[in-house]
């Protein structure tokens, strides 16, 4: 492939993931940089973001560098590339962005990386730098010279010590994220003022410990503040966040204590839609709470209850008309379901996890048929009642989760038309009788992986056929566990297959996302 009569070609894009009114772009796969760039010196944007160069640094560093003298625009991410970087890069004095994220680079970064005079974007975000021969961060970001520097990104870098105090000093800074690293030292959250240009602060999963001893009037200057995380900073109380602009909140995994102030929920006036605050010490929310319209509220892992917090969870949760993941597991909210949870909220709920809480009462409201929901999980409740057979309506479901509860009837055959359902889990509750669905094909839920039918009041046989076409089926063991009236041969697969790999369970949060899709 080359494109060598376009010599007036300004911008050339074949990333592989980009899509042009619906269609796929070109696919290449290790292409000769050399003739890929004849006749292009006009060329000012690349783009060959996640194709697969696989070429070592002097190769492509060459290849860029005598053949495009007028590059403003390097993006090279996911290429599959390796170092050293080679000097030939530093020729290339108009560059403004460079992007080399998710690469291997084993060997030691340059330091004419921080010295284009007009470098405004700068993505170093996982390319092994802690392979480096360096473990602190200045020692190729040596000074505060890039005054013109718009945004900094070197995430997920094992990269160790303190965090430059100059760091701060770039006055042009939109855009710092330095998360999932090994920082290490106090970070005083009052030094971001110098920085009035900031629209986004990454600063979770370190070893740091940010200090939000910080006045109101330090924060408030920073309208365009925009997306904070600072998840895994030792934070020991809120940050004085009043009237700011946030879209994004991350203060998750946190040792802030005591009550949920009543300001925290008008923090974006309107315009926050992701919150996390699991995985403090949070013990109640300040009376006079009302939450606001959110897409994503996480607020697992803390103890929501003392004498501030009583009775069901708060109809006032159902606020948020474009929530899309609603995460409220171990806790310990007591009460009934809000029915607006399951009418309306689920219309875009795609992830409602009320998971080890002390609910009760039936699961009331009707599952709409527009239900959007793809994990529901209730387990390690108290609820009782039938299963509502409006869930059949939920026909994107991939997980359901009723597990230790009080839940009666019979086995839940209306369900049979959820061809998505990956995860059905029902034990350790009073269901009863036969769980052959009669009148239905065998081979209801093809995709499912996992079933726990376990310790219930189940009885007859076990229908061989029912589980033996579930290829992510290991064997049926688990449900005749508890299940004294369950009987049949041990089911063994017709022939061998080979193993699935286990599915993550949705809603159960165990990174950087808590929405719990994959």
């Amino acid at each position: 492939m080359e494109f060598s009569l376009l010599t007036r070609l300004v911008k050339l894009d074949l990333s592989k993931d980009y899509y042009f009114d619906g269609i796929p772009r070109i696919q290449i796969e290790n292409p000769n940089l050399v003739t890929l760039f004849h006749n292009l010196s006009g060329l000012t944007e690349l783009y060959l973001d996640g194709v697969n160069i696989s070429a070592n640094g002097h190769e492509w560093g060459q290849a860029i560098s005598s053949s495009l003298p007028n590059l403003r625009v390097l993006s090279l991410s996911g290429c599959l590339l390796s170092g050293p970087i080679d000097s030939s890069l530093q020729n290339l004095q108009y560059l403004s962005e460079i992007n080399l994220a998710q690469n291997n680079f084993s060997s030691p970064v340059p330091d004419f990386l921080a010295n284009f005079p007009n470098l405004t974007v700068l993505t170093m975000q996982q390319i092994w730098l802690s392979r480096n021969q360096f473990s602190e961060i200045s020692e190729f970001l040596p000074n505060k010279s890039m005054s013109t520097l718009d945004t900094l990104d070197l995430s997920q870098n094992k990269l160790r010590g303190p965090i430059p105090s100059y760091f701060f000093d770039f006055q042009s800074l939109s855009y710092l994220s330095l998360s999932f690293n090994n920082f290490s030292g106090t970070v005083q959250l009052e030094s971001i003022h110098r920085l009035q240009n900031l629209t986004l602060l990454e600063l979770s999963h370190n070893s740091l410990l940010v200090n939000a001893s910080i006045s109101y009037s330090s924060l408030s200057s920073f309208p365009q503040l925009q997306w904070l995380g600072l998840a895994s900073c030792k934070l020991q109380k809120f940050p004085p966040l009043m009237n700011q602009s946030l879209f994004y909140l991350d203060l998750s995994n946190n040792q802030i204590s005591g009550v949920i102030p009543n300001w925290i929920w008008n923090i974006g006036n309107g315009s926050l839609n992701n919150f996390n605050l699991s995985c403090n010490l949070l013990v109640g929310l300040q009376r006079g709470y009302v939450i606001p319209p959110l897409q994503v509220l996480v607020l697992h892992s803390n103890q929501l209850c003392d004498n501030k917090l009583s009775g069901p969870i708060p109809p006032s949760i159902c606020n948020g008309s474009n929530l899309d993941v609603l995460n409220l597991s171990n806790n310990r909210f007591s009460g009934t379901i809000p029915p607006c949870l399951i009418g309306t909220g689920v219309v875009t709920i795609r992830v409602l996890n009320l998971q080890n809480n002390n609910l009760t009462g039936n699961i009331t409201g009707t599952f709409p048929k527009c239900c959007a929901l793809r994990t529901l999980d209730l387990s390690e409740n108290l609820l009782e009642g039938h299963v509502p057979k409006s869930l059949a309506n939920c026909a994107n479901a991939e997980v359901l989760n009723l597990g230790i509860n009080n839940i009666y009837g019979t086995f839940p055959c209306f369900l049979a038309n959820l061809s998505r359902l990956r995860v059905l889990v029902l034990r350790s509750n009073k269901f009863q009788g036969n769980i052959s669905c009669r009148g239905i094909h065998n081979n209801i839920w093809p995709n499912l992986q996992i079933i726990d039918l376990a310790l219930n009041n189940f009885s007859g046989i076990l229908p061989p056929k029912f589980f033996l076409q579930r290829k992510g089926m290991m064997d049926g063991t688990n449900a005749k566990s508890g299940n004294k009236g369950l009987w049949g041969a041990p089911l063994t697969p017709c022939c061998k297959e080979v193993e699935p790999t286990t599915p993550t369970v949705d809603g159960r949060q165990s990174n950087t996302d808590e929405d719990g899709i994959n």
